[in-house]
């Protein structure tokens, strides 16, 4: 796994601080993994469907690719959060 990009997002009163992309081993390229503030810190969310997420209900979100694998997410995670608060 490799992370291609991280940048940060100015919005006041978002809770979306920043956007990543990643390539995993296989080649295979995400792009727009969402770096949000949560109540418990800083996490990640996968790609969503390209609609205004603020307006979207919790039954709209549709994720665009998903990791299974609880190991890569967290390695993902931590990469991408690392990364973004050196910024």
């Amino acid at each position: 796994m490799k992370l291609i990009k991280v940048e940060k997002i100015k919005r006041p009163d978002s809770r979306l601080l920043g956007i990543a992309t990643i390539e995993l081993d296989n080649g295979y390229v995400m792009h727009d993994i969402k770096i949000v503030k949560s109540d418990k810190g800083l996490t990640i969310n996968p790609p969503i469907i390209s609609k205004d997420v603020e307006e979207m209900s919790e039954q709209e979100k549709y994720f665009t690719s998903v990791l299974n694998n609880e190991n890569s997410k967290q390695k993902m995670k931590k990469m991408i959060i690392n990364d973004f608060k050196e910024l």
